[in-house]
């Protein structure tokens, strides 16, 4: 499974396509999301695949002024599922997304987030198999660009990078 943004009607969107382990093409790059306008953020999409083989995507773009952060979800063939959802308010700037799925088909979201006197918070919301948020923009502390991977006991483990410094560390 690959995606990726580029140009779709409306400004930056999210492009999909399948290939089989030999490099075959199983499903041919098409727009999967159509894009908000605006400008595009991070422009880094991040990618998981749950175990109904359904791909969860997290990104964010700019179409009015601030970065929001947004979710869909496609099927295997790069159809939507769940139509875009956005995922944080208006007044906060969102980056750098990360996503894990666990056993339970829930999505695990974490991003940057910055608004009026902070920024650089490592920020989490979770979302249940059908799209409704769960957790609601979390702040966990300093730190931006999370991997985010599930354990069989449903734990979740977030791997960032903190800029609090001196210097960046792990």
């Amino acid at each position: 499974h690959f995606i990726w943004r580029d140009a779709s009607p409306q400004g930056l969107g999210i492009w999909y396509a399948k290939l089989a382990n030999n490099g075959a093409t199983i499903v041919p790059s098409h727009l999967a999301v159509n894009g908000a306008g605006g400008t595009d953020g991070s422009g880094v999409p991040e990618i998981a695949i749950n175990k109904y083989q359904e791909v969860n995507i997290i990104w964010d773009e700019s179409p009015s002024g601030y970065t929001q952060m947004d979710y869909t979800k496609l099927d295997s063939l790069g159809n939507p599922l769940i139509p875009k959802i956005q995922v944080t308010p208006v007044n906060m700037f969102a980056y750098w997304p990360g996503i894990g799925v666990d056993s339970l088909v829930n999505n695990h979201l974490g991003y940057r987030t910055d608004s009026a006197g902070t920024s650089d918070r490592l920020t989490y919301s979770k979302l249940d198999k059908d799209g409704n948020i769960l957790i609601s923009n979390k702040i966990l502390g300093t730190g931006l660009g999370p991997t985010l991977i599930n354990d069989k006991n449903q734990n979740i483990h977030i791997v960032y990078d903190n800029p609090a410094g001196p210097g960046n560390s792990i």
